[in-house]
Protein backbone atom coordinates (compact mmCIF):
# COMPACT_ATOMS: atom_id res chain seq x y z
CA UNK A 1 0.00 0.00 0.00
CA UNK A 2 1.15 3.49 -0.94
CA UNK A 3 0.96 6.63 1.14
CA UNK A 4 -1.39 9.08 0.24
CA UNK A 5 -0.67 12.06 -1.70
CA UNK A 6 -1.45 15.38 -1.21
CA UNK A 7 -4.19 15.65 -3.61
CA UNK A 8 -6.06 12.69 -2.14
CA UNK A 9 -5.62 14.46 0.96
CA UNK A 10 -7.74 17.68 -0.38
CA UNK A 11 -10.08 15.26 -1.51
CA UNK A 12 -10.98 14.11 1.74
CA UNK A 13 -10.93 17.47 3.32
CA UNK A 14 -13.46 18.40 0.90
CA UNK A 15 -15.43 15.82 0.94
CA UNK A 16 -15.53 15.98 4.57
CA UNK A 17 -16.70 19.61 3.97
CA UNK A 18 -19.61 18.36 2.02
CA UNK A 19 -20.39 15.10 4.38
CA UNK A 20 -24.24 15.50 5.08
CA UNK A 21 -23.90 13.88 8.82
CA UNK A 22 -22.61 17.22 9.57
CA UNK A 23 -23.41 18.12 13.48
CA UNK A 24 -26.54 20.09 13.88
CA UNK A 25 -24.79 22.75 15.94
CA UNK A 26 -24.76 25.75 13.69
CA UNK A 27 -21.97 27.21 15.62
CA UNK A 28 -19.77 23.71 15.68
CA UNK A 29 -20.69 23.11 11.76
CA UNK A 30 -19.32 26.98 11.06
CA UNK A 31 -16.03 26.08 13.06
CA UNK A 32 -15.54 22.64 11.73
CA UNK A 33 -15.96 24.75 8.20
CA UNK A 34 -13.51 27.19 9.11
CA UNK A 35 -11.10 24.41 10.03
CA UNK A 36 -11.28 22.33 6.94
CA UNK A 37 -11.01 25.60 4.40
CA UNK A 38 -8.06 26.61 6.54
CA UNK A 39 -6.51 23.17 5.89
CA UNK A 40 -7.68 22.63 2.32
CA UNK A 41 -5.52 26.30 1.53
CA UNK A 42 -2.66 24.88 3.66
CA UNK A 43 -2.16 22.09 1.57
CA UNK A 44 -2.48 23.37 -1.63
CA UNK A 45 -0.12 25.93 -1.04
CA UNK A 46 1.99 23.30 0.57
CA UNK A 47 1.75 21.38 -2.79
CA UNK A 48 2.57 24.03 -4.96
CA UNK A 49 5.79 25.23 -2.57
CA UNK A 50 7.14 21.88 -2.76
CA UNK A 51 6.65 21.37 -6.49
CA UNK A 52 8.01 24.66 -7.05
CA UNK A 53 11.18 23.42 -5.18
CA UNK A 54 11.63 20.38 -6.65
CA UNK A 55 11.15 21.91 -9.92
CA UNK A 56 13.94 24.10 -8.69
CA UNK A 57 15.83 21.44 -7.24
CA UNK A 58 15.84 22.37 -3.52
CA UNK A 59 14.85 20.22 -0.49
CA UNK A 60 11.55 21.71 1.23
CA UNK A 61 12.81 20.67 4.55
CA UNK A 62 15.45 18.58 6.55
CA UNK A 63 14.97 15.36 7.74
CA UNK A 64 15.95 15.83 11.55
CA UNK A 65 17.38 13.12 13.91
CA UNK A 66 15.19 11.69 16.67
CA UNK A 67 15.60 13.75 20.26
CA UNK A 68 16.09 10.37 21.58
CA UNK A 69 19.61 9.81 20.20
CA UNK A 70 20.45 12.73 22.36
CA UNK A 71 18.94 11.09 25.33
CA UNK A 72 21.16 8.33 24.61
CA UNK A 73 24.42 10.19 24.67
CA UNK A 74 23.32 11.96 28.12
CA UNK A 75 22.88 8.18 29.65
CA UNK A 76 26.02 7.21 28.07
CA UNK A 77 27.63 10.50 29.56
CA UNK A 78 25.66 9.08 33.11
CA UNK A 79 27.54 5.83 32.55
CA UNK A 80 31.16 8.24 32.12
CA UNK A 81 30.05 10.59 34.66
CA UNK A 82 29.65 13.09 33.11
CA UNK A 83 25.61 13.97 33.63
CA UNK A 84 23.47 12.92 36.37
CA UNK A 85 19.96 11.04 36.46
CA UNK A 86 18.18 14.32 36.83
CA UNK A 87 19.59 15.45 33.08
CA UNK A 88 16.97 12.95 31.78
CA UNK A 89 13.23 13.58 31.64
CA UNK A 90 11.58 10.77 33.39
CA UNK A 91 8.51 10.54 30.93
CA UNK A 92 10.11 11.12 27.63
CA UNK A 93 13.96 10.50 28.15
CA UNK A 94 14.84 14.22 26.65
CA UNK A 95 17.48 16.44 28.21
CA UNK A 96 16.34 18.92 30.88
CA UNK A 97 18.06 22.06 31.31
CA UNK A 98 18.69 22.95 34.70
CA UNK A 99 17.14 26.71 34.44
CA UNK A 100 13.54 25.11 34.02
CA UNK A 101 11.00 22.80 36.49
CA UNK A 102 9.91 21.22 33.37
CA UNK A 103 10.68 19.39 30.61
CA UNK A 104 11.17 21.64 27.43
CA UNK A 105 10.19 18.44 25.15
CA UNK A 106 6.69 17.43 27.13
CA UNK A 107 5.96 19.66 29.32
CA UNK A 108 6.09 17.44 32.49
CA UNK A 109 7.47 18.42 35.84
CA UNK A 110 10.61 17.77 37.27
Amino acid sequence: MTEPTIDEFIRYLQAKLDDPESNNDNEQLKRTQRQLDGAINLAISFRDRHAKLQAAGEKEFEIQQNVRILADKVQSDMVSGDASLSDICGSCSAILETDLDFCPACGAKK
